[in-house]
């Protein structure tokens, strides 16, 4: 089981890397844009509350009761979600919503089948805080270059 956990580590580590080399970040904000504009505010708020606050709880509960390796994996599946709660607060609205998405909403079909396929990653191990690290730290590079 350790070696499936390190597999799934370098798997993540390489994935980064070659969006950092690509500087195609994918878009996590879009993603709660997208539910915020098809479900509403307070439910998307309710979802990524609950998607913090169980798998941590559940996580330090597992750890408690000596399952370490699921433990740790519930425990980076609720900060996984926490980049999304924050992206949600920020976001607010679903006026915002839509103005976040521009003319992705003119193919809803489109849209939804994208961030459906993204929304996939949330289960990966701290895929989100990293991805939106690394698009920080290129938006940062980016405007120190440009200036």
């Amino acid at each position: 089981m350790g070696a499936d956990l390190l597999c799934e580590a370098s798997r993540v580590r390489l994935t980064a890397r070659v969006l950092a080399e690509r500087r195609c970040m994918l878009d996590f904000r879009k993603l709660a844009a997208i539910d915020i504009v098809f479900l509403g505010y307070q439910i998307v708020f309710a979802e990524y509350v609950c998607g913090v606050v169980l798998p941590i709880v559940l996580g330090i509960l597992s750890f408690v009761k000596g399952h370490s390796v699921t433990g740790a994996y519930l425990i980076s599946l609720g900060i996984n979600y926490s980049p999304m709660l924050i992206y949600v607060v920020s976001i607010g609205n679903r006026e915002k919503a839509r103005a976040e998405l521009g003319d992705e909403l003119t193919q809803q079909r489109r849209a939804l089948a994208k961030y459906r396929k993204l929304s996939v990653l949330l289960l990966m191990p701290l895929f989100v805080p990293l991805n939106a690290i690394l698009k920080r730290s290129t938006q940062k590079t980016r405007r120190l270059t440009s200036d």
